[in-house]
Parts: structure tokens; C-alpha cells; sequence
């Protein structure tokens, strides 16, 4: 990914697919699927989707649907890191989620996310995701 100044956002695109879910409890199947829009100003616009382990895409008990609001890039010695703030559709309080997106790499299409919230025990996947970088 560029430097702030170099573009104008950056454009995180999963299709729907089938992700392996790994938590604390046990793996499960699961439904996955994101559009986000990352500004350089730290904001963001878009939506995540994951299915709980019955694959119903409810937002209660941590699951479902999320509206990305704000977003970081963070460089690190391996690469760039990408934090997502989002909150559940329902705007339900206290359910919002912090989602960490591994480094990019111009091989690799799949991508390490990383989802914890406060009813969200710790959810690992990996999900085939591009990073679109839109210039100016």
C-alpha cells in the first residue's frame, strides 16, 4: 500500500465465500463476505459479514453484520496492517468489533483476519481479499 498522501482510499474487497473459523471454542464453516472503503483521514465506509456457526447472519450474540466507521493503516517490519472499527447494523451498544487484516502482499490473495469485540470471543480466518489502491 502507498502512503497517505499517495492516495485517495484504499478499497478492501472479499467476495462471499466459505472461511474456516477459528475460535477458543472449537472451528466452524462460515459464511464471510466485505466491501470497505479506508480513507486516509482515518475513516471508513463499508460493510463485513460473517456468519454465525448455524450460518444465519445475526447480528446478536457478536455475529452478522457490521458497518465499518473508522480505519488505520499500521506499518510494521513486515508489512502493512490494516485496523477496521465497525459496529453491529442493529447498533446494538457495546457490540462493536475491532478487525485486524494482515499484511498485504502482491502474491498472496488471501489475507489473516483477526475480529475481538466485547461479545466477540477471538475469531481467526483467513479470507481471499484485495487491496485496491485508488490514486490520485
Amino acid at each position: 500500500m502507498a502512503q497517505s498522501e499517495d492516495w485517495r482510499y484504499i478499497a478492501v474487497i472479499a467476495p462471499l465465500q466459505t472461511v474456516e473459523v477459528q475460535t477458543p471454542r472449537g472451528d466452524y464453516p462460515a459464511d464471510f463476505e466485505a466491501i470497505v472503503l479506508v480513507y486516509p483521514n482515518g475513516k471508513a465506509s463499508g460493510l463485513l459479514t460473517l456468519s454465525r456457526p448455524d450460518r444465519a447472519a445475526r447480528s446478536n450474540q457478536g455475529f452478522g453484520k457490521w458497518e465499518v466507521n473508522l480505519a488505520r493503516v499500521l506499518d510494521r517490519a513486515e508489512g502493512k496492517y490494516l485496523t477496521l472499527r465497525a459496529r453491529p447494523l442493529d447498533r446494538t451498544h457495546g457490540d462493536d468489533i475491532t478487525v485486524v487484516i494482515s499484511p498485504d502482499s502482491a502474491s498472496e490473495p488471501c489475507r489473516i483476519y483477526d475480529i475481538l469485540g466485547t461479545q466477540v470471543n477471538a475469531l481467526h480466518f483467513e479470507a481471499q481479499t484485495r487491496f485496491e489502491v485508488i490514486s490520485y
